[in-house]
């Protein structure tokens, strides 16, 4: 029960956490970067985005793979 754009997002976030997870180049991006890597333009509509689907920010994140 989620419109086209929540399933998309979701998509997206899903798709830059496996890569977090298992590519550790994608560690070294900035949030800016992984932004870009998924179609954002900026990195707070990224981080908003990342933040309302897992609970935590992305820096917060990449902070619990090291």
């Amino acid at each position: 029960q989620e419109s086209f754009k929540q399933y998309f997002t979701r998509l997206k976030i899903d798709y830059i956490i496996e890569k977090l997870k298992n590519d550790k180049k994608y560690r070294k991006y900035s949030i800016q970067g992984l932004a870009q890597e998924v179609g954002y333009t900026n990195a707070s509509a990224f981080s908003r985005a990342f933040k309302k689907q897992t609970g935590i920010t992305p820096s917060a994140f990449l902070k619990t793979l090291d």
